[in-house]
């Protein structure tokens, strides 16, 4: 092997790829070398995203244990779940094991993130000590990736678990591959196939990562085939198992029933193939070169160096356009250079291809998107150093100020924030403070969260059970069985206009109620708020059947009408309600008739023995419920002025309040 060695010079004619042949395994020197970079680059990973270890979890991080619980805790069953149109047995075998070991705090899973990090740097360096032989160049490409403002979702949003896993898998797949071919080890080959059998159902899009393999192995034939050397056993027959890997996993997804992605539409993973869409991600990927935000601050963060010296739009964009122009320039140097004598630069620049493509097709868009695309990219920029420094040495300054400029940028964005994720994470941080801990392991059946808007209701929802409506029949919620208490088994998310108290708590089990009060970033419980109405006074009620009493039909019905209509006058309406005590009120609902629309409506209520105004609204004619709010404060008595459409009579067909278990202790008087 020697011989063949000394006989391959470092200069060689196009498709050389003189590290895919037999070669000198690292010494064991080399794994002091590791152990010193991956510690320095552990260290850098911490300090520079040091705030990702404060978020709290998402709904989406129990997906895992989701589908585990559906299946009433069946590991097997439970990997082999589809998802959406995703099928990730080998991925969810991976958390589901670490969930099963890791206590539930968050900051556990933030450091079990961060440690499958440094371990995929472990890896990676030992591909790049078997690909390169210039420590510098491997340094100068670790340092890319070390200080990517990817790192900031991957350890902060806990779900990114998921894809280290598949980078795990991909990257182990490639280092066996490589001592296979450069040592000749049958055990090596038998380790590599295993771990692209966990790769290709690691991730849908993972099926890509083929197309790696079978460059690899092509051109370790051509590197062979160019030492004069036979390839003992065919390329094809080599690639025969891990080409069956992939048709497995296609079979299992086709025989699981697992929907492809649509074409088209809104589904956030259906493909789009129109240039525009294709141009705009390609172009949002590429302020990763740069450690910029390309796309907007909620989807990809903010803040670079630019934004942190208050630079103007002008002279901003002149510096990301430079920047990033910069790098493409200094790696498009690097890498033709490197083709002049290894071609092996293509295999990760494939790789980071193969990655990024299904990505730039799906409406969805996320940081970590980047994170497999930029790794291989690293790969790629140690082999191109490692052949073009010796030729041109002006790249490592060049290199080392863009580096510099680049850890600024992914400094200043790990403090700045901004990620619609990390926003989402505060929220469930707040539902967990307010609503999970004062009642961890009581024995609660049913948890009701009420939110102002649909949109209010819709983010409720997806915070603490993403995956509810997909397992409409499962009687647990993860997130709360988890961090709350096991009994939970019903949770739902209420819009205030639908809201009624006294309907919910009437459901099997032991009831929790809480209000969103969105503006102070907390949850009120409501569970145990009642009002006992005293006495009612409508004044000017006149025509029989519908008297004072049928404000509250619903409660206490009474013969005759559904609605209460007061007598023809000019004036304004009053209807004073008195508790027989003192409770806490935030709101009324008054629910005009099909026949009469109140045109205004005032509410004052009795508070410290004085009146005081806490709603006003007029032009209220076109809306067939009036959701009176104000803020919460105690209260013995209400009272409604009505300003009637038609001013000659008001009508209204009946009086709650939403946030309050309501019950009569006298029957209602004109």
């Amino acid at each position: 092997m020697n011989s063949v060695l000394q006989a391959s010079p470092w200069r060689t004619k196009w498709f050389g790829a003189r590290k895919f042949g037999p070669t000198v395994a690292p010494t064991s020197e080399s794994f002091q070398e590791t152990l010193i970079v991956v510690g320095m680059c552990a260290v850098v990973l911490y300090f520079m995203n040091r705030p990702a270890f404060d978020a709290y979890f998402l709904g989406e991080d129990f997906n895992a244990w989701t589908l585990y619980i559906n299946a009433d805790r069946n590991f097997i069953t439970a990997i082999f779940t589809p998802i959406f149109t995703f099928l990730r047995p080998s991925v969810y075998a991976g958390i589901l094991s670490s969930q099963l070991l890791l206590p539930w705090d968050p900051l556990v899973h933030h450091w079990r993130n961060f440690l499958m990090l440094v371990g995929c740097v472990w890896i990676l360096y030992r591909i790049m000590l078997r690909l390169t032989d210039s420590r510098s160049a491997r340094l100068m490409a670790v340092a890319f990736f070390v200080i990517a403002r990817i790192n900031f979702s991957t350890i902060g949003l806990i779900n990114v678990v998921e894809l280290l896993f598949t980078v795990a898998y991909a990257l182990g797949t490639f280092l066996f591959l490589l001592r296979y071919f450069q040592g000749g080890r049958t055990v090596d080959y038998c380790i590599s196939l295993v771990l692209f059998a966990l790769c290709a159902f690691a991730r849908d899009a993972n099926v890509m990562f083929f197309c790696v393999v079978v460059a690899v192995f092509a051109l370790h034939a051509l590197e062979l085939r160019r030492r004069g050397e036979p390839v003992r056993i065919p390329v094809m027959v080599q690639l025969m198992p891990f080409f069956l890997f992939v048709v497995a996993y296609v079979l299992v997804r086709m025989k699981l029933g697992v929907p492809s992605p649509p074409i088209g539409g809104n589904h956030p993973y259906a493909l789009h193939f129109e240039f525009w869409h294709i141009a705009s991600r390609f172009y949002y990927f590429l302020g990763n070169l740069g450690n910029l935000s390309f796309d907007i601050p909620s989807v990809s963060g903010q803040g670079d160096l630019a934004t942190w010296l208050h630079f103007s739009d002008p002279i901003r964009y002149g510096y990301y356009a430079v920047l990033v122009g910069m790098v493409v320039i200094t790696l498009l140097v690097a890498l033709i250079t490197c083709l002049g004598s290894d071609i092996s630069v293509l295999i990760p620049l494939i790789w980071a291809g193969a990655l990024l493509g299904p990505t730039l097709l799906i409406g969805n868009r996320q940081p970590y998107y980047a994170f497999e695309p930029v790794l291989a990219l690293t790969l790629a920029m140690a082999i191109a150093f490692d052949r073009s420094i010796p030729i041109k040495p002006k790249l490592v300054p060049i290199w080392l100020v863009l580096l510099a400029l680049m850890g600024v940028n992914g400094a200043v964005a790990s403090t700045s924030g901004g990620y619609t994720w990390l926003w989402v994470t505060e929220r469930l941080a707040s539902i967990h403070r307010d609503v999970m801990v004062p009642h961890r392991g009581e024995p609660v059946t049913n948890l009701f969260i009420v939110g102002d808007s649909d949109s209010d209701v819709a983010l409720l929802s997806y915070m603490v059970n993403p995956l509810g409506p997909f397992f409409p029949n499962m009687k647990k919620v993860p997130v709360l069985n988890a961090l709350m208490s096991p009994t939970i088994e019903t949770y739902g998310a209420v819009k205030f206009s639908q809201l009624s108290l006294s309907q919910i708590l009437q459901r099997p089990g032991r009831s929790l109620v809480y209000r969103q009060i969105t503006a102070e970033d907390r949850y009120q419980e409501l569970t145990n708020r009642t009002v006992v109405i005293e006495s009612v006074v409508a004044e000017g009620s006149a025509v029989p059947g519908h008297e004072a009493d049928k404000l509250f039909d619903r409660i206490a019905s009474g013969a005759g009408g559904t609605s209460w209509i007061s007598d023809e006058a000019v004036r304004a309406h009053v209807i004073d309600i008195k508790f027989a005590a003192v409770t806490q009120l935030g709101s009324i609902r008054v629910i005009n008739s099909g026949n009469s629309r109140l045109g205004g409506l005032d509410v004052e209520v009795m508070s410290d023995g004085a009146w005081t105004a806490v709603y006003s609204k007029r032009d209220l004619q076109n809306e067939s419920e009036i959701n009176a709010e104000w803020s919460d404060r105690e209260t013995s008595a209400v009272r409604l002025i009505i300003r009637s459409e038609n001013p000659m009579r008001a009508e209204i067909e009946e009086v709650m309040f939403p946030e309050n278990k309501t019950s009569i202790l006298a029957a209602p008087r004109m």
